[in-house]
């Protein structure tokens, strides 16, 4: 195989080679530490083409081949990769800084960015000289606002044309809104790429956390793609960590751009998976900054949320069971059922993370909110209610009894039966978080 990439390359038989080396990257991203031996074989044509392939009409070709070296360095490993990592860099760094802007159209970009992310998760800290050439592009890219546009019905000129990049739905009988979709994968990629940085970099990212920070925090509403919105609340907890042991006023300042915006994006979020990101993203936050991180005003927009939710997940529960006691339910949508029901209990799971977090940092202090939570609380100890909010409501009041000791008392009569009776449960969870409390 490596002498025909010689051979392809020597000829340049660019199809060809594009499939030749989307091939060799699934080998190598596949047997990953069994790739070493070849490794020797194919860098050196690998490099040859990210050097010379520089054509207009080479450019996914060129973009392929960088994946293709991300891909190999991140399957044998730093120890190996560290033999030509600086001559590799070098080559990178060039092919990306030799031209003065990139087209938007230009396949290279997506690649560009995927293999930096790989580079970084293969060197650590030793990436982090390397980021002030990468950054730019990713900000741009992460930074992309989509066309939009509104227009009449009758109009059909855009929507009809494939090469256009539009979408439209239909507003009402005389208005249609559309969005160009070309940049929002690219935007999206480039997301997912912040993270990664802010997650292996720690520390070593934090020049770049505030103006992240700035960018992420209006994507937490980004209703155009689901994967900005998830990058934007995954990174937040990222950027703040990132920066805690070296800048408290920074630190702070983050906090104080994130908070309200995050509150407010957990209320409106349609999606259940990005939704439970979010709350897991808060209680991170919460987690980091501690006591007091909230006004009084937005502990109850929390405590209102936490209680909507909870409803809710009760609402739509009763009404799949009251559905398949009504009526014969076909096997396709008993699986979407158990689909929505375990995406429901992930979030209430998330609620019971939420007051772990709360009570580890407040103690005590947290009680006038969670006295507005307990009547939910109470009612999910119930044993009629499914195991896992069970669980989940001891684990709340184990949160009680560990962080709150001195006021727990208080609330006995609200759990201490039932945890004494969960203790013989049938179900291992259940008796685990009885047992623990």
């Amino acid at each position: 195989m490596a002498a025909k990439l010689q051979e392809l390359v020597a000829h340049q038989r660019k199809i060809v080679l594009e499939s030749v080396l989307t091939a060799l990257a699934a080998v190598a991203e596949s047997v990953e530490k069994l790739f070493m031996p070849y490794y020797d074989q194919f860098m050196p044509s690998l490099k040859f083409i990210v050097q010379n392939a520089k054509s207009k009409d080479l450019r996914l070709l060129r973009g392929k081949a960088i994946e293709c070296i991300s891909l190999v360095g991140l399957a044998v490993g730093k120890e190996k990769f560290m033999e030509d990592a600086s001559e590799i860099m070098a080559i990178l760094l060039k092919a990306q800084t030799e031209q003065d802007e990139f087209e938007p159209d230009d396949p290279q970009i997506a690649y560009m960015m995927s293999s930096w992310a790989r580079m970084c998760k293969i060197l650590q800290q030793d990436f982090v000289k390397f980021l002030p050439v990468v950054m730019n592009p990713l900000m741009k890219a992460a930074s992309h606002s989509p066309e939009l546009a509104i227009i009449p019905s009758t109009e059909e000129a855009l929507e009809n044309d494939e090469d256009s990049g539009w979408e439209f739905i239909t507003l009402s009988d005389k208005q249609k809104f559309g969005i160009k979709t070309a940049g929002l994968e690219e935007k999206a990629t480039a997301c997912q790429m912040l993270v990664i940085y802010a997650r292996d970099l720690k520390e070593g990212f934090s020049p770049y956390a505030e103006q992240v920070c700035k960018l992420m925090v209006p994507h937490l509403k980004f209703l155009f793609h689901e994967m900005v919105r998830a990058c934007a609340a995954e990174s937040l907890p990222l950027l703040l960590e990132s920066v805690r042991d070296s800048d408290l006023a920074l630190l702070n300042r983050m906090w104080d751009m994130m908070r309200i915006h995050l509150l407010e994006a957990v209320n409106i979020e349609p999606d259940e998976g990005i939704h439970a990101m979010m709350l897991e993203s808060l209680c991170k936050c919460v987690d980091i900054m501690g006591i007091n991180c909230f006004t009084t005003d937005q502990y109850q927009s929390l405590v209102t949320h936490l209680q909507d939710t909870m409803r809710t997940y009760v609402e739509k529960t009763k009404e799949r069971i009251n559905k398949r006691n009504e009526e014969d339910i076909d096997e396709e949508t008993e699986d979407s059922w158990l689909e929505d029901s375990d995406s429901e209990e992930n979030i209430l799971s998330k609620v019971s993370d939420i007051m772990h977090s709360l009570f580890s940092t407040h103690g005590s202090s947290l009680l006038p909110f969670f006295n507005q939570l307990l009547p939910s609380f109470s009612a999910m100890l119930g044993p009629d209610r499914p195991k896992c909010e069970r669980q989940w409501a001891i684990c709340i009041f184990d949160d009680l009894v560990e962080f709150a000791s001195e006021e727990c008392h208080l609330y006995k009569d609200s759990f201490l039966s039932h945890i004494q009776t969960y203790v013989n449960d049938p179900e291992p969870e259940v008796r685990q978080a009885a047992a623990y409390g």
